[in-house]
């Protein structure tokens, strides 16, 4: 999204007659419908390596931290302009988020 924000590619499609809700909608849709196969893939390998926990409990988690990373994605992509840069952001947001929940998460003993 942000190489095609860089390269003025999206108001292209705009002008073109693309609505702007359409343009979202078929990202969300792209990477939702990627994610939803990994996520498929990989709850059937936990549930076959560990029977004794239910389907649908990695791949709902899964899912809801996909749909959380599309979103995410959608909100760097509105504060930057170059790809390469909101890659960097990106990866430090993600860094940043996962420091915060280890930190919270082990209290006391966070070292």
């Amino acid at each position: 999204m942000l190489y095609e924000k860089e390269k003025k590619i999206r108001e292209s499609m705009s002008i073109s007659g693309m609505k702007i809700w359409m343009y979202y909608f078929t990202w969300f849709l792209r990477y939702f419908v990627v994610y939803l196969i990994i996520n498929f893939v990989v709850s059937t390998v936990i549930h076959t390596q560990m029977p004794h926990v239910p389907f649908s409990i990695p791949f709902v988690l899964f899912f809801l931290f996909d749909i959380l990373l599309i979103i995410q994605s959608f909100f760097i992509q509105v504060f930057v302009t170059k790809a390469k840069f909101g890659i960097v952001i990106a990866l430090v947001m993600f860094t940043i988020q996962y420091v915060i929940i280890y930190v919270v998460a082990n209290g006391e003993n966070a070292t």
